[in-house]
């Protein structure tokens, strides 16, 4: 007899509503930051706040800051509006990044564009929380050419860091003069970076260990990407030899996103152009880990590429500014966006070190169509995710939020979107051995009270089993079948059941005293859901080999 976990499992393959919400709709164009900076950010009491433009009093661009006091589920995006008074002849407000410390102080940076392509500058804010008030517009450089790009981060001191451009694509770093930015003042930081090469595109994170690195697109004579580190702490900082992505001296490999775990790595997720080719979209994209210990990156691996077919939209470029990376608080796994531009999805993969490939995890956007030359999508995908801000690791859901618009209609129609998804973390507690009950604990700390069941697949993890729109890291084998069927519970203990007050649950696998099961690999996932909501955690895999 089938259980009624495993029916609760049917169901779930029958599909309910993903945890999508509606953030905005206009009519002009509210496009959050793009690849190179963060636009999300969240509060220790578990607000949310996401900064974006939009042209309330056309042509020029706005800033406005919104604001979710329930996770996401509901927004007010006027939260804060009405920044910086502009001349009827500049152009507006645009690249907005926001950053938050320890305190829930948020530390805004902009650019301001002028009369022309020479009058950019970069602008500043810091919202006091304990006031409740903002502080003075700070600009940061003198107004100069195209100084359009910027980023901003806070460390575990709570020293804000912030990336700008002194013109002509030179990158500049600023640092706090105190800790909070509490005066507002910032110095420059020394030594400064290459004068000599061109900044653009840029992303910036502080690892947890407080080193800083900065991802660009060198427009020179390389036209690829870059990345540099330096550790602020040491007794005589220096910036590190520069490391290359993408095919130099080949194309235009625009842009990267950058991502940091709790063990002090770095990733680098990166787009890389066909060699030969000087413009367009990057046909294909890469991921590499930075080693925290050995300050070396990982050979690169294969994540997602398109045919050429597609880049163009009416005319214009689809570029990359759809790429955004970050690592689980909770589980330190590596999750990040791509969009397939053979079939207009928007995809959401997960990775975690040792793994050979990424795994899919979500489809976003899945009523996105395949790119024309009658409609133009624009997407801009933001994860929040560890070190967003350092200390901030209690969060049990990614939030990802995007753009989609059609700038091709009469009338057109820009939406912000916000997708949620609870994680979920399986752990081992020791090791597999025969003869021996190997225990697993079942974490998901926001379905306390939840349905849950736990699979084991002999076959491995990929292509995954599609529920809903998002992906079970399992492969469907008469293993998997046993374990949600829950046919064995006595070799399968506590592989369904409900998840208690505190979101978890202990399981464990019987291994008989049977040589021959020795150097069998196995691999395990759980997912949890209501019935009357759904799905609603898919946890990482976790692969094991079982020991004599």
């Amino acid at each position: 007899m089938r259980s009624p976990s495993f029916c609760g499992f049917v169901v779930l393959l029958a599909g309910a509503a993903a945890a999508q919400t509606t953030m905005y709709t206009s009519a002009n164009r509210p496009y959050q930051s793009t690849v190179w900076l963060q636009s999300m950010v969240r509060s220790r009491a578990g607000h949310l706040f996401v900064v974006y433009t939009d042209p309330f009093r056309p042509p020029q661009n706005d800033i406005a800051v919104g604001r979710s006091t329930d996770g996401g589920r509901t927004w007010n995006m006027q939260w804060q509006t009405g920044f910086a008074a502009l001349a009827a002849t500049d152009l507006g407000n645009n690249s907005p990044a926001v950053a938050i410390d320890d305190q829930d102080n948020l530390h805004l940076v902009w650019c301001h564009v002028g009369v022309d392509d020479n009058s950019w500058s970069n602008h500043y804010l810091r919202w006091d929380a304990s006031r409740q008030a903002w502080g003075p517009e700070v600009a940061l450089n003198s107004p100069a050419r195209r100084q359009r790009y910027n980023g901003i981060a806070v460390d575990s001191r709570n020293q804000v860091w912030i990336l700008t451009n002194t013109g002509f694509w030179l990158g500049f770093l600023q640092r706090s003069n105190v800790p909070y930015a509490a005066d507002h003042v910032f110095n420059n930081f020394s030594p400064p970076l290459a004068t000599s090469l061109n900044f653009e595109h840029m992303h910036m994170i502080v690892d947890a260990l407080d080193r800083l690195h900065i991802g660009f697109y060198n427009f020179g004579a390389s036209w690829s990407n870059y990345h540099l580190w330096i550790d602020p702490g040491a007794s005589s900082p220096a910036w590190s030899a520069m490391a290359t992505f993408g095919t130099p001296n080949s194309g235009a490999d625009f842009y990267t996103a950058l991502a940091a775990d709790l063990a002090g790595n770095v990733y680098c997720v990166y787009g890389v152009e066909t060699p030969g080719v000087s413009s367009g979209p990057d046909p294909y994209w890469e991921l590499r880990k930075w080693d925290g210990i050995t300050t070396a990156w990982s050979s690169p691996i294969a994540v997602g590429k398109t045919t050429r077919t597609n880049l163009s939209q009416g005319g214009k470029d689809n570029d990359c500014a759809f790429l955004a990376a970050a690592c689980d608080e909770t589980t330190g796994e590596l999750y990040f966006t791509y969009r397939d531009l053979d079939t207009g999805t928007f995809r959401l993969l997960r990775w975690r070190d040792g793994n050979p490939a990424p795994t899919p995890y979500a489809t976003l956007m899945t009523t996105g169509s395949k790119p024309a030359n009658t409609l133009n999508y624009f997407m801009h995908p933001q994860i929040r995710g560890t070190l967003f801000p350092y200390f901030n690791r209690a969060s049990v859901e990614l939030h990802i939020s995007y753009e989609v618009g059609d700038e091709t209609a009469s009338t057109p129609n820009y939406t912000l979107f916000l997708d949620r998804f609870p994680v979920g973390s399986l752990k081992s507690l020791a090791a597999p051995r025969l003869g021996t009950a190997f225990p697993l604990d079942i974490s998901a700390l926001a379905d306390a009270g939840k349905s849950y069941v736990l699979g084991l697949s002999m076959t491995g993890i990929q292509p995954g089993i599609a529920l809903q729109n998002r992906f079970l890291p399992l492969v469907p084998d008469s293993l998997f079948f046993v374990t949600v069927q829950n046919l064995v519970p006595s070799l399968f203990r506590g592989f369904q059941g409900v998840l208690d007050g505190s979101g978890m649950a202990r399981a464990s696998l019987v291994i008989p005293n049977a040589p021959a099961l020795v150097n069998l690999a196995l691999h395990a996932a759980f997912v949890t859901w209501t019935g009357t909501a759904g799905l609603s955690t898919i946890s990482n895999p976790l692969t094991f080999t079982i020991a004599p």
